[in-house]
Order: C-alpha cells, then structure tokens, then sequence
C-alpha cells in the first residue's frame, strides 16, 4: 500500500494522522475497487540503522519470565536449565526496484511481485513523485513492514 499526500511537504501532517487511533486500520477497512493503473514508483531501499530490541515489547504482552534468571523454562530446547533470554533484536529491510519488491526482517524473506497482470490498458495513472508513506500488507488487514520514503535512491 503507498499512500502519497496531496502536497510534497505533507508526509509529516500524513504520518500524524497515521498514528493516531485508527489511522491504518481506517484505512485498511476502506471499501477498495481493483483498478488497473500505470503505477510510477521510483526505487528505494528502507532499512532501520540498527537492530531494535523487542525485549519491552514482548514483556508487555505477557512473555516475561523467558527473560528472568531462575524463572525461565527451556527444559524443552536444552538440557541445561541455567539460561534466559537476554536480548531479542530485530531489523527490518525492504528494497523496491523495476523487479518487484523484497522485504526481510530477521531470518525470514518475503518477495512479493508488484506488477499486475496486463489485461487492460490502464486509464489511471499514479505517480509517486515526493516523499510517500508505503505499508506491506499481509491478508489484507495485517500491516507487517511500515515505513516512509523521503529520498527515493533515482
């Protein structure tokens, strides 16, 4: 999904409404048609400057005692029973070019292929021309890579 302001300036004014309640999800929950367009999107290569600990993120939804001395319990996974986690790191990267699009996070590498399927002529045209918010969908409701693109690399 590529959403592109109005104005060339207008990705700040975007991106606050995007984290506001509801904001992606109101999005996501659009009533949406296929349509067929010439879509122009320039290459780009989004990735995090450094990994990011999940360590908070999984404690506040419930995974806290793999991280604590003496309460974890890996008794499945190791015969040793003297261990925690101590870090979880994560970073994202997602390349677009003429070829499609690869995102990889971690170990795991999606590819998903952006062109369409020519049928038709199109009659619409979109061309992303200034800095733009894009989001990799999964399913159709679960956004699984968000980012923004301020300098395309063409």
């Amino acid at each position: 999904m590529v959403v592109l302001p109005n104005t060339n300036d207008g990705l700040p004014d975007l991106l606050k409404s995007l984290c506001k309640d509801k904001g992606i999800s109101s999005i996501l929950s659009s009533n949406f048609t296929d349509t067929s367009i010439h879509l122009y999107l320039p290459k780009f290569k989004l990735k995090e400057g450094s990994a990011i600990s999940l360590v908070g993120y999984l404690q506040k939804m419930g995974m806290r005692e793999a991280f604590c001395p003496g309460s974890a319990n890996f008794t499945n996974m190791s015969e040793s029973s003297n261990f925690c986690i101590g870090d979880i790191l994560h970073k994202a990267i997602l390349e677009v070019d003429e070829r499609g699009a690869v995102a990889a996070a971690a170990t795991s590498v999606e590819v998903i292929n952006l062109s369409l399927c020519e049928s038709e002529e199109p009659d619409e045209e979109f061309r992303v021309d200034h800095p733009f918010f894009i989001s990799i969908i999964w399913n159709n409701t679960v956004p699984v890579f968000l980012g923004h693109v301020v300098a395309p690399t063409e």
